[in-house]
Protein backbone atom coordinates (compact mmCIF):
# COMPACT_ATOMS: atom_id res chain seq x y z
CA UNK A 1 0.00 0.00 0.00
CA UNK A 2 3.02 2.47 0.31
CA UNK A 3 2.53 3.79 -3.31
CA UNK A 4 -1.05 4.36 -2.33
CA UNK A 5 -0.13 6.19 0.35
CA UNK A 6 2.87 8.25 -1.66
CA UNK A 7 0.15 9.15 -4.31
CA UNK A 8 -2.13 10.38 -1.83
CA UNK A 9 0.18 12.11 0.24
CA UNK A 10 1.00 14.35 -3.01
CA UNK A 11 -2.17 16.16 -2.39
CA UNK A 12 -2.57 16.06 1.41
CA UNK A 13 0.74 16.29 2.88
CA UNK A 14 2.39 13.64 5.06
CA UNK A 15 0.09 11.37 6.50
CA UNK A 16 0.96 9.71 9.54
CA UNK A 17 1.77 5.58 10.09
CA UNK A 18 -1.11 5.74 12.85
CA UNK A 19 -3.37 6.90 10.01
CA UNK A 20 -2.46 4.74 7.40
CA UNK A 21 -2.32 1.65 9.70
CA UNK A 22 -6.16 2.60 10.99
CA UNK A 23 -7.46 3.06 7.69
CA UNK A 24 -5.95 -0.13 6.46
CA UNK A 25 -7.20 -2.42 9.59
CA UNK A 26 -10.55 -0.94 9.76
CA UNK A 27 -10.56 -1.75 5.87
CA UNK A 28 -11.37 1.81 4.53
CA UNK A 29 -9.22 1.85 1.36
CA UNK A 30 -11.88 1.90 -0.91
CA UNK A 31 -14.79 4.18 -2.19
CA UNK A 32 -16.30 4.73 1.46
CA UNK A 33 -13.10 6.95 2.13
CA UNK A 34 -14.42 9.67 0.65
CA UNK A 35 -17.05 9.69 2.99
CA UNK A 36 -15.12 9.65 6.42
CA UNK A 37 -16.89 12.71 8.73
CA UNK A 38 -17.41 12.67 12.53
CA UNK A 39 -19.52 9.62 12.45
CA UNK A 40 -16.99 7.34 10.74
CA UNK A 41 -14.31 8.67 12.60
CA UNK A 42 -15.42 7.74 16.06
CA UNK A 43 -16.79 4.37 14.80
CA UNK A 44 -12.49 4.04 13.58
CA UNK A 45 -12.02 4.94 16.78
CA UNK A 46 -14.51 2.15 18.29
CA UNK A 47 -12.73 -0.33 16.37
CA UNK A 48 -9.25 0.47 17.24
CA UNK A 49 -9.89 0.19 21.21
CA UNK A 50 -11.38 -3.09 20.17
CA UNK A 51 -8.08 -4.60 18.05
CA UNK A 52 -6.83 -6.53 21.28
CA UNK A 53 -10.51 -8.76 21.15
CA UNK A 54 -10.47 -8.27 17.51
CA UNK A 55 -7.40 -10.00 16.41
CA UNK A 56 -6.95 -11.85 19.98
CA UNK A 57 -4.14 -10.42 21.10
CA UNK A 58 -3.33 -9.37 24.83
CA UNK A 59 -3.14 -5.43 25.45
CA UNK A 60 0.13 -3.43 25.02
CA UNK A 61 1.45 -5.83 22.89
CA UNK A 62 3.80 -4.11 20.61
CA UNK A 63 2.59 -5.62 17.42
CA UNK A 64 -0.59 -3.26 18.44
CA UNK A 65 1.80 -0.22 18.35
CA UNK A 66 1.28 1.00 15.50
CA UNK A 67 -1.93 1.15 15.36
CA UNK A 68 -2.51 2.03 19.47
CA UNK A 69 0.23 4.54 19.37
CA UNK A 70 0.65 6.54 22.57
CA UNK A 71 -1.95 4.61 23.66
CA UNK A 72 -0.63 1.61 23.56
CA UNK A 73 -0.75 0.82 26.95
CA UNK A 74 -4.51 2.03 27.27
CA UNK A 75 -6.18 0.89 24.09
CA UNK A 76 -9.45 1.79 25.36
CA UNK A 77 -8.50 5.61 25.70
CA UNK A 78 -7.76 5.51 21.95
CA UNK A 79 -9.10 8.61 19.81
CA UNK A 80 -7.28 10.60 17.19
CA UNK A 81 -5.37 13.77 17.57
CA UNK A 82 -7.41 17.27 16.51
CA UNK A 83 -4.64 17.27 13.71
CA UNK A 84 -5.51 13.46 12.80
CA UNK A 85 -8.98 14.28 12.23
CA UNK A 86 -8.46 17.14 10.29
CA UNK A 87 -5.66 15.25 7.93
CA UNK A 88 -8.98 12.12 7.75
CA UNK A 89 -11.63 15.09 6.62
CA UNK A 90 -8.80 16.33 4.45
CA UNK A 91 -7.88 13.22 2.74
CA UNK A 92 -11.90 12.17 2.34
CA UNK A 93 -12.07 15.45 0.78
CA UNK A 94 -9.75 14.27 -1.84
CA UNK A 95 -10.57 11.23 -2.76
CA UNK A 96 -14.33 12.74 -2.88
CA UNK A 97 -12.49 14.74 -5.60
CA UNK A 98 -10.50 13.03 -7.51
CA UNK A 99 -12.63 9.26 -7.03
CA UNK A 100 -10.14 6.48 -5.11
CA UNK A 101 -9.76 4.71 -8.53
CA UNK A 102 -7.44 7.90 -8.97
CA UNK A 103 -5.03 6.30 -6.02
CA UNK A 104 -5.56 2.86 -6.87
CA UNK A 105 -4.71 2.65 -10.36
CA UNK A 106 -1.16 4.88 -9.79
CA UNK A 107 -0.62 2.68 -6.80
CA UNK A 108 -1.25 -0.52 -9.04
CA UNK A 109 0.62 0.64 -11.87
CA UNK A 110 3.50 1.19 -9.71
CA UNK A 111 3.26 -2.17 -8.13
CA UNK A 112 3.64 -3.81 -11.42
CA UNK A 113 6.19 -2.27 -12.48
CA UNK A 114 9.44 -4.22 -13.16
CA UNK A 115 12.39 -2.45 -11.46
CA UNK A 116 15.96 -3.62 -12.47
CA UNK A 117 16.24 -6.54 -10.33
CA UNK A 118 19.21 -7.11 -7.35
CA UNK A 119 20.98 -4.79 -5.16
CA UNK A 120 21.88 -1.09 -5.73
CA UNK A 121 25.31 -2.40 -6.76
CA UNK A 122 23.70 -4.78 -9.07
CA UNK A 123 22.09 -2.32 -10.48
CA UNK A 124 24.73 0.45 -10.67
CA UNK A 125 26.71 -2.13 -12.48
CA UNK A 126 24.00 -2.50 -15.38
CA UNK A 127 24.01 0.81 -16.32
CA UNK A 128 27.53 1.10 -16.37
CA UNK A 129 27.88 -1.98 -18.64
CA UNK A 130 24.90 -0.47 -20.91
CA UNK A 131 27.18 2.96 -21.48
CA UNK A 132 29.71 1.32 -22.29
CA UNK A 133 28.27 -1.17 -24.42
CA UNK A 134 26.48 1.62 -26.34
CA UNK A 135 29.57 2.88 -27.49
CA UNK A 136 32.20 0.15 -28.09
CA UNK A 137 29.53 -1.05 -30.45
CA UNK A 138 29.16 2.08 -32.57
CA UNK A 139 33.04 2.94 -32.42
CA UNK A 140 34.22 3.06 -36.21
CA UNK A 141 37.96 2.54 -35.01
CA UNK A 142 39.80 5.40 -35.52
CA UNK A 143 42.26 6.79 -33.14
CA UNK A 144 39.79 9.42 -31.40
CA UNK A 145 36.75 6.89 -31.10
CA UNK A 146 39.59 4.02 -29.18
CA UNK A 147 40.69 6.73 -26.72
CA UNK A 148 36.89 7.96 -26.06
CA UNK A 149 35.80 3.91 -25.21
CA UNK A 150 38.95 3.31 -23.21
CA UNK A 151 38.25 6.42 -20.71
CA UNK A 152 34.35 5.96 -20.92
CA UNK A 153 34.43 2.57 -18.87
CA UNK A 154 35.90 4.28 -15.35
CA UNK A 155 32.74 6.35 -15.30
CA UNK A 156 31.16 6.16 -11.97
CA UNK A 157 27.48 5.27 -11.36
CA UNK A 158 25.44 5.58 -8.03
CA UNK A 159 21.73 4.10 -7.33
CA UNK A 160 19.56 4.63 -4.67
CA UNK A 161 15.90 4.63 -3.96
CA UNK A 162 13.89 7.10 -3.83
CA UNK A 163 11.18 8.19 -1.35
CA UNK A 164 8.59 6.44 -3.91
CA UNK A 165 10.60 3.45 -3.95
CA UNK A 166 11.52 3.72 -7.31
CA UNK A 167 15.39 3.72 -8.24
CA UNK A 168 17.67 6.53 -9.38
CA UNK A 169 21.09 6.07 -10.90
CA UNK A 170 23.31 9.06 -10.91
CA UNK A 171 26.14 8.95 -13.24
CA UNK A 172 29.26 11.03 -13.20
CA UNK A 173 30.32 13.04 -15.86
CA UNK A 174 34.12 11.83 -16.75
CA UNK A 175 34.37 15.20 -18.85
CA UNK A 176 33.19 18.02 -16.72
CA UNK A 177 34.85 19.94 -14.67
CA UNK A 178 33.58 19.38 -11.24
CA UNK A 179 31.32 16.80 -10.34
CA UNK A 180 28.63 16.73 -12.42
CA UNK A 181 26.27 14.18 -12.49
CA UNK A 182 23.48 12.85 -14.83
CA UNK A 183 20.10 11.29 -13.70
CA UNK A 184 18.96 7.98 -15.03
CA UNK A 185 15.99 6.33 -13.90
CA UNK A 186 14.64 2.37 -15.56
CA UNK A 187 12.29 2.35 -18.23
CA UNK A 188 8.46 1.48 -16.72
CA UNK A 189 7.92 -1.82 -17.72
CA UNK A 190 10.60 -4.33 -19.13
CA UNK A 191 13.32 -3.98 -16.35
CA UNK A 192 15.88 -2.13 -18.75
CA UNK A 193 17.65 1.11 -18.07
CA UNK A 194 17.07 4.77 -19.74
CA UNK A 195 20.52 6.17 -20.35
CA UNK A 196 19.43 8.87 -22.75
CA UNK A 197 20.16 11.56 -20.55
CA UNK A 198 23.72 10.97 -20.05
CA UNK A 199 24.15 9.57 -23.72
CA UNK A 200 22.53 13.25 -24.99
CA UNK A 201 24.56 15.25 -22.66
CA UNK A 202 27.69 13.64 -23.84
CA UNK A 203 26.62 14.27 -27.50
CA UNK A 204 25.48 17.67 -27.00
CA UNK A 205 27.96 19.32 -24.58
CA UNK A 206 31.09 17.29 -25.26
CA UNK A 207 31.06 17.37 -29.24
CA UNK A 208 34.61 17.79 -29.47
CA UNK A 209 35.26 14.41 -28.17
CA UNK A 210 34.17 12.34 -31.29
CA UNK A 211 32.10 10.19 -29.31
CA UNK A 212 30.97 7.42 -31.31
CA UNK A 213 26.86 8.01 -32.29
CA UNK A 214 26.05 5.82 -35.75
CA UNK A 215 24.42 2.75 -36.13
CA UNK A 216 26.14 -0.55 -34.30
CA UNK A 217 28.77 -1.96 -36.16
CA UNK A 218 27.55 -5.00 -38.46
CA UNK A 219 28.68 -8.67 -37.41
CA UNK A 220 31.23 -8.78 -40.20
CA UNK A 221 32.43 -5.38 -39.77
CA UNK A 222 31.97 -1.38 -39.88
CA UNK A 223 28.95 -0.05 -41.99
CA UNK A 224 30.53 1.40 -44.89
CA UNK A 225 29.23 3.39 -47.64
CA UNK A 226 28.90 2.37 -51.10
CA UNK A 227 31.14 2.15 -53.56
CA UNK A 228 28.50 1.49 -56.29
CA UNK A 229 28.64 4.28 -59.37
CA UNK A 230 25.01 6.08 -58.99
CA UNK A 231 23.11 5.00 -62.27
CA UNK A 232 22.13 7.59 -64.93
CA UNK A 233 19.83 7.36 -67.78
CA UNK A 234 21.66 7.97 -70.94
CA UNK A 235 20.38 8.88 -74.70
CA UNK A 236 18.92 6.73 -77.48
CA UNK A 237 21.88 5.20 -79.64
CA UNK A 238 24.39 4.33 -76.72
CA UNK A 239 25.71 0.97 -76.60
CA UNK A 240 26.36 -1.57 -73.72
CA UNK A 241 29.93 -2.70 -73.61
CA UNK A 242 30.40 -6.88 -73.68
CA UNK A 243 33.95 -6.80 -72.53
CA UNK A 244 34.28 -4.10 -70.00
CA UNK A 245 30.46 -3.45 -68.40
CA UNK A 246 28.80 -0.17 -69.18
CA UNK A 247 30.57 2.64 -70.81
CA UNK A 248 31.29 6.07 -69.30
CA UNK A 249 31.68 9.55 -70.94
CA UNK A 250 32.60 12.19 -68.87
CA UNK A 251 30.46 14.65 -67.71
CA UNK A 252 32.38 17.86 -68.62
CA UNK A 253 31.30 18.43 -72.26
CA UNK A 254 27.71 17.77 -71.66
CA UNK A 255 25.54 21.19 -71.76
CA UNK A 256 23.23 19.62 -68.77
CA UNK A 257 23.56 22.23 -66.45
CA UNK A 258 20.58 20.46 -64.15
CA UNK A 259 22.76 17.52 -62.60
CA UNK A 260 26.36 18.17 -63.50
CA UNK A 261 27.08 18.63 -60.02
CA UNK A 262 25.76 14.87 -58.85
CA UNK A 263 28.37 13.02 -60.08
CA UNK A 264 31.42 13.41 -62.72
CA UNK A 265 30.72 10.19 -64.29
CA UNK A 266 27.86 9.39 -66.34
CA UNK A 267 26.14 6.03 -67.21
CA UNK A 268 24.54 5.52 -70.77
CA UNK A 269 22.92 2.40 -72.07
CA UNK A 270 20.44 1.24 -74.92
CA UNK A 271 18.21 -1.67 -75.51
CA UNK A 272 16.88 -3.61 -72.79
CA UNK A 273 15.51 -2.00 -70.05
CA UNK A 274 18.04 -0.78 -67.36
CA UNK A 275 15.57 -2.73 -64.03
CA UNK A 276 16.56 -5.58 -65.93
CA UNK A 277 19.94 -5.62 -64.27
CA UNK A 278 18.53 -4.59 -60.81
CA UNK A 279 18.69 -0.54 -61.35
CA UNK A 280 16.50 2.33 -60.48
CA UNK A 281 16.88 4.55 -63.66
CA UNK A 282 16.75 8.39 -62.62
CA UNK A 283 15.83 10.17 -66.66
CA UNK A 284 17.18 13.65 -67.49
CA UNK A 285 16.66 15.57 -69.88
CA UNK A 286 19.95 16.03 -72.40
CA UNK A 287 20.28 19.52 -74.74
Amino acid sequence: MDHFWNCLSKDVGRISETIRHTLEVTEYINAALAFIGNEEIAAIEEDIRRLPEILNIPAGDLSLKKYHGRFLQNPERFRFMAGERAILKLIASCVQRKGINHYLRYAEKREKEVIVPGSLETSAAEVRRKVIDFYNERCDGTADQIDFCNRITAIRVDVSETDDGSLTARIGCLFCPGDNVITCRPERTGGSWKVSNFLAHIRNVHKGLNAPTSAPRTATGFHQPSTSPPVECGGEGSNLSSASGFQYDSWASSSDVTSSHENTLKRKYSGNSMEEFGFVVKEERFN
